[in-house]
């Protein structure tokens, strides 16, 4: 599969289907990858990226094997045993607390047993890989993609495309040791998935997986990355994709998904106050614009997924 990167202007946000910035030879428009530069550019892309604001999380840490996951119920209980909630977090993984903080909102507002497996068992790629901008004066034939230098950015792809964080090779086993955990230990019958930023590349793929549509019903891509034209052809089970004002635009992906029979609810809305990575790593709570965007994406994300269970 070959890449076409979204840039968005950082001073104006709304831009964001304006520039591209093609890596590699292109072979088919609909298979490049959407990825805004606010996900891995290297001027955003820092191992902190904004100071913990002191959550305490509400669940548990467990393993599977050699998995470790993150399990929280809703306060006051799941609403269904019959149906839970599994979340793919972002690029930044385990290296930032919010990860956890859109666990214990979603459990909240859907209602739902819910748990995220540690896809990168405990590595975190933004600190690995991103934080490595190029030096002044750096060629501009040695620069790829989203102002990264082309050693950090092959090393991104690597991870995400044919690495520890590639659906076919690493997670798509570790969502079903997750579905297995709970359709064994919590009786679950149907599971939907939200994915953040590296997420919305797993539950796209997810959502064309029959080998999971038999459990997994529903999906929702918050701040989304890494999707292609192509998933929208082939989904089979209803999506939400939820971007932040500078995440790609999206629009022929959702046609795409429109036109496609089999995919017979799809959900896009974009919010225009807030930016990518506002509901996890770069989503500083303490500001209210940001909080209430964050809260009305999970209310969004929980109706989606009851209609849709």
């Amino acid at each position: 599969m070959t890449l076409q990167l979204i840039s968005c202007d950082r001073q104006q946000p709304n831009r964001h289907s304006s520039q591209f910035s093609p890596t590699m030879t292109i072979e088919d428009p609909k298979d490049k990858l959407l990825v805004a530069e606010s996900c891995c550019g290297a001027a955003y892309a820092k191992p902190v990226l904004v100071p913990p604001n002191f959550f305490k999380p509400r669940g548990k840490d467990d393993t599977l094997g050699e998995l470790p996951i993150y399990v929280v119920e809703p306060e006051g209980g799941p609403k269904s045993t019959k149906e839970a909630l599994i979340v793919i977090y972002d690029i930044v993984g385990t290296g930032h607390p919010n990860n956890k903080q859109a666990c214990d909102y979603l459990a909240n507002h859907t209602g739902l047993l819910t748990v995220q497996p540690d896809v990168f068992r405990r590595r975190v790629p933004v600190a690995e890989f991103m934080a490595d901008p190029p030096e002044p004066g750096t060629p501009d034939a040695e620069i790829a993609s989203l102002g990264l230098t082309r050693r950090v950015w092959d090393r991104i792809v690597e991870f995400t495309q044919k690495g520890a964080g590639s659906y076919q090779k690493v997670v798509k086993n570790d969502l079903v040791n997750t579905i297995a955990f709970l359709k064994k230990t919590h009786g679950v019958e149907k599971v939907g998935i939200v994915g953040f930023c590296y997420g919305g590349e797993i539950i796209i793929k997810a959502a064309q997986d029959d080998d999971l549509i038999g459990d997994v019903k529903v999906v929702v891509g918050i701040h989304p990355a890494f999707i292609t034209i192509r998933d929208g052809e082939n989904v089979k089970i209803p999506v939400a994709l939820l971007p932040g004002n500078n995440d790609p635009d999206f629009t022929e992906v959702i046609k795409a998904m429109q036109d496609n029979p089999k995919c017979k609810t799809v959900l896009h809305h974009r919010y225009e106050e807030v930016p990518h990575g506002f509901c996890t790593a770069r989503g500083d709570f303490t500001d209210e614009t940001v909080k209430r965007n964050a809260l009305d994406c999970f209310h969004r994300t929980a109706q989606f997924l009851e209609e849709n269970f």
